[in-house]
Parts: structure tokens; C-alpha cells; sequence
């Protein structure tokens, strides 16, 4: 099951199940205070940008009944309150249990004295199932029931308003209270990373191998392999791997380290072959800066040309394709962010997780950028150290 405040319209419910409303969530107008006394009905959004969440209800809200305002969608919740604070939007909309929570975190934003007239329908918070789960959410509807009847329900809205008012207070404390989180997410980064580094060069080796082999059908294989896998977005091919594969092959849903195998071996394949697409294309360019002679000299030797390019070609192309490799490590550092979309607890889902929690965007997008810099300078060092050695072997 799903549980993230889902309306069940007619176009979700094609595709799964919901179970019983647990709660009608009123949404509000939030703002700036210097717009307060100028937004005061919804004809006064006309020609104003109002930012939504995208794909959620508030965003339907917006475009169904604020007609007249310039939608803004927008991909989470805390990017919403974000704009809407440094003034870079007019104005959005947002449920009301959230606006109170970040009024108390962002002293700048209050809520417009708007009514948002919306059917109760539409305001309904339900649970999402997949298709054919009827006796899953009979019994989920029996424990809502249960829960609305004894006032739990209410009961708990308010608490989560109360931890969170209570919550940290600046950024000091973000990081004592998160830092674990951060390191944990750091190391999860630096793991994948590396994992992908590796197997993207082994496999890039062997595209670029492809890519100039004297063979023209399979050079065009190599070259509209690395063609595809450079002119389309990273993010896709995560989104087309991670789906693809859970759709052909059930992988374990076994934990290692907190994370999912389920969510985590697709996505590794994904930036694993789109970086084998980079390194191909360094790999062959490296050695085509070898001089031929090199390789004429290993033919004089007796030796063939799996052997020369084994043992005399790639041995110097190393030392020319080392800086792009090094770069190639830190870009897959970095890339490995993408992973928070299929929820990956890497440091760009951390940093996405605490600023959740505690309504700090600044802070926890800040420490994250920190960490970040520090994981790829100590790499950029390293790669420079190796640099270094290999020209003084060279030398010598």
C-alpha cells in the first residue's frame, strides 16, 4: 500500500485501488506577508504565479478552480514553500496541516485569507493498493473506521503538528540530530559510486574494443550504443531500468544497509551503462593518441593484435585517459543523486528525507552540498596523486 495523502480520481483508480477517505485535507493560499492584504479572494490570483506539487491534488486544485493564475508545478512540497518564501512565485497552494507546520520554521509566510471552494470528493485522503487487494483494503477500511470513530485520527493530525513545531530550530541542530543520517547517505554514495565506476569501465573497455574493431557491423553496434546512451537523459534511463526490470524479473526485496536490492541493482545498472558509453568513448580516444608506430612495432614483434593492444597499447593509453577517467568518478559521485527518484537512501535522498522532516531546505540541501564537495575533492586529490606517480614512472 501507498499512503501520501492520494484523491482517488477516476484516472488513478484505472490503475489501482484506494481505500475508504481517513481525512478531508482543506487546502490554503500561502504567501508572503508583504501579499497578504493583496490577495484576498481568487480573483485577486489572476495573472499571479501560484506554484503547486506536481502531479497532486493541490496541483488539480490549482488548475480546476484558480483558473485565472499562472500555474507553477513544481516537484515536491519543500521546493513549493522554497519559492514561494524567497518571492520567486506569488503565491500556492498547499494543505492546510502543512502551511501551519512551516509558518512556525518560516516567519516570512502566512496564509492568504482565501476560501478554496473544492467538492469533498476532491479534498478526500485515501490509501492507494494495487489492483485486486479487495481483502487488504476491507480490512484497512475497518481499522479507518475504527480510527475516525475513537478520534485517533484527529488525534494524531495535531500531534504531527506538535513534533514538528517542536522540532529543530536551526541548523546546528539539524546536523547533530541528522548527521548520522548524512554519513550513512555519504557512504551509501561513495559505494555506489565506486560499484559503478567499475563496472562501467569493464564494460566500457569492451565497447571501445567493439567501437574499433575493423568490423563494420559490429563497430555500428558500438557506435549506436554510445550514441543512444549519450543522447538521452540519465535520469531517463534510471527511470526505463528501474521499471523495465521490475516488470520482467522479481528481484528480491531484501535489505542490505537499509536499502532496497529491489530499488538499488536496477538503478546501478543504469548509471553502470550509461558511464561504460563515457569511458568507451575515452578509452578510444586514448588510444587512438598512442602513436600507430606502437602498434606496427607489435605486429614486427610476432605478436597479434588482442595481444599488442594488451600489452603495449593499453598500457599508454592508461596515462592519457587517466584525467578523464578521474573526472568520469567524480561525475558518477554526483550522478548518483538520481537515485533518490526510485528512493535510494544515497546523500540526495537524505538531504530530501530531513528537509521533509524539518521544514529546513536551506540547511539541509547546504549540508549536503558540503559533504558532496568534500567526497569529490578527496577524489579529484587522489586521481592527481596517481597522476603524479605515473609520470615520475614514466620518466624513469
Amino acid at each position: 500500500m501507498a499512503l501520501a495523502g492520494f484523491n482517488p480520481t477516476p484516472e488513478r483508480e484505472e490503475v489501482v485501488s484506494f481505500s475508504d477517505s481517513y481525512h478531508d485535507l482543506p487546502f490554503v493560499i500561502l504567501t508572503t506577508k508583504d501579499k497578504e492584504d493583496t490577495f484576498n479572494s481568487i480573483e485577486s490570483l489572476a495573472g499571479q504565479e501560484v506554484a503547486a506539487q506536481k502531479g497532486s491534488t493541490q496541483e488539480t486544485i490549482l488548475n480546476d478552480y484558480i483558473e485565472e493564475a499562472r500555474p507553477v508545478a513544481l516537484g515536491k512540497l519543500p521546493e513549493v514553500i522554497s519559492e514561494i518564501n524567497a518571492g520567486t512565485v506569488d503565491a500556492g497552494v498547499v494543505g492546510y496541516l502543512s502551511a501551519r507546520n512551516y509558518l512556525d520554521t518560516y516567519p516570512n509566510l502566512t496564509i492568504a485569507d482565501i476560501d478554496i471552494e473544492v467538492p469533498e470528493e476532491e479534498t478526500a485522503q485515501t490509501i492507494a493498493f494495487p489492483k485486486e487487494s479487495q481483502a487488504l483494503i476491507t480490512e484497512v477500511n475497518q481499522i479507518i473506521a475504527e480510527m475516525q470513530e475513537s478520534g485517533e485520527i484527529d488525534d494524531l493530525l495535531e500531534k504531527n503538528i506538535e513534533v514538528a513545531q517542536a522540532g529543530d530550530t536551526d541548523s546546528r541542530n539539524t546536523l547533530e540530530v541528522y548527521g548520522p543520517l548524512f554519513l550513512k547517505g555519504a557512504a551509501t554514495t561513495i559505494g555506489v559510486a565506486v560499484v559503478c565506476v567499475i563496472v562501467g569501465t569493464l564494460l566500457g573497455v569492451f565497447v571501445a574494443m567493439l567501437r574499433l574493431s575493423s568490423n563494420k557491423f559490429i563497430n555500428t553496434i558500438a557506435f549506436f550504443y554510445i550514441q543512444v546512451l549519450r543522447g538521452t537523459p540519465a535520469l531517463l534511463q534510471v527511470f526505463i531500468f528501474y521499471f523495465g526490470l521490475s516488470a520482467i524479473l522479481t528481484i528480491p526485496a531484501i535489505h542490505v544497509w537499509d536499502i532496497n536490492l529491489a530499488r538499488l541493482i536496477p538503478g546501478c545498472i543504469a548509471l553502470a551503462i550509461n558511464s561504460s558509453a563515457y569511458v568507451a568513448e575515452i578509452i578510444r580516444s586514448g588510444i587512438n593518441a598512442v602513436d600507430s608506430g606502437q602498434m606496427e612495432a607489435g605486429y614486427s614483434l610476432g605478436l597479434n593484435r588482442r595481444i599488442t593492444m594488451r600489452e603495449i597499447i593499453l598500457p599508454q593509453a592508461v596515462r592519457n585517459i587517466l584525467p578523464a577517467l578521474g573526472n568520469e568518478f567524480v561525475s558518477m559521485i554526483k550522478e548518483t543523486s538520481l537515485l533518490s527518484v526510485i528512493a535510494v537512501s544515497e546523500l540526495m535522498f537524505v538531504a530530501d528525507t530531513v528537509k521533509a522532516a524539518t521544514y529546513r531546505t536551506m540547511e539541509s540541501l547546504f549540508i549536503a552540498a558540503v559533504i558532496y564537495f568534500m567526497i569529490t575533492w578527496f577524489v579529484s586529490w587522489l586521481v592527481s596523486l596517481l597522476e603524479k606517480r605515473l609520470e615520475r614512472s614514466a620518466k624513469g
